[in-house]
């Protein structure tokens, strides 16, 4: 199986962890200052256009250019905030045993806790947060890269085997659903593409890490 670079990968989920949170004034005019660079990474991470097609990546970056931060604002609220259209929890949309969040977020912060990572300061979303779970596959395929830089085998196989549990129990389970809502709902360009990508970019991720058998 051929390796797709770990930190590329990991750019890309810091990326779209990033463009979940909510729009402010330096992020958005850091994202159109280098919209030429974003649309390169996430046409990497996805690769979903057609000859001749604008791809995705493109399209988004091209509404992200053309965007402004106040109905930017507004469309989060509804989407994501207040009695949110499209809530981007796994709590959500994965409805555990008595129907308690609380369950989940034991589980996806034990495996926060498993590689040494606590309350991050910057997120004030809970740990299914959609941001929160993007931002630590981000982790995981960063360390799988510093592995692979080392040329530590068993460092590499336990990252990437992490990726691969943690997307097949956590964001499979949920993410295709909340992505596709996204998409059907967003009034905005920026948000029915940014949908798109994340649906492309986890199934691609899914595929990819579902290749890999651990060592024996």
């Amino acid at each position: 199986m051929n390796i797709i670079d770990p930190y590329m990968r990991s750019l890309v989920y810091k990326t779209l962890s990033q463009l979940y949170q909510y729009p402010e004034p330096a992020g958005l005019n850091r994202f159109q200052a280098e919209r030429r660079q974003l649309a390169e990474l996430l046409d990497a991470g996805t690769a979903d256009s057609g000859p001749g097609e604008a791809s995705e990546a493109v399209c988004l970056c091209n509404a992200i250019c053309n965007q402004r931060l106040e109905p930017m604002q507004v469309e989060y609220v509804r989407l994501f905030d207040y009695r949110p259209t499209c809530p981007p929890f796994q709590s959500a949309v994965v409805k555990m045993e008595q129907d308690n969040p609380a369950q989940l977020y034991l589980l996806i912060e034990s495996c926060y806790r498993e590689f040494g990572l606590g309350a991050n300061p910057d997120f004030r979303d809970p740990p299914d947060h959609i941001s929160m779970e993007l931002e630590f596959m981000h982790y995981l395929s960063h360390e799988e890269g510093q592995a692979m830089e080392d040329d530590v085998p068993e460092d590499e196989e336990k990252y990437r085997g992490a990726q691969k549990t943690f997307i097949d129990s956590h964001i499979m389970a949920w993410v295709p659903q909340f992505a596709s809502s996204l998409e059907t709902h967003a009034r905005i360009p920026f948000f029915r593409s940014l949908a798109r990508i994340t649906g492309s970019f986890i199934a691609n991720e899914a595929r990819y890490l579902a290749s890999f058998q651990p060592a024996i």
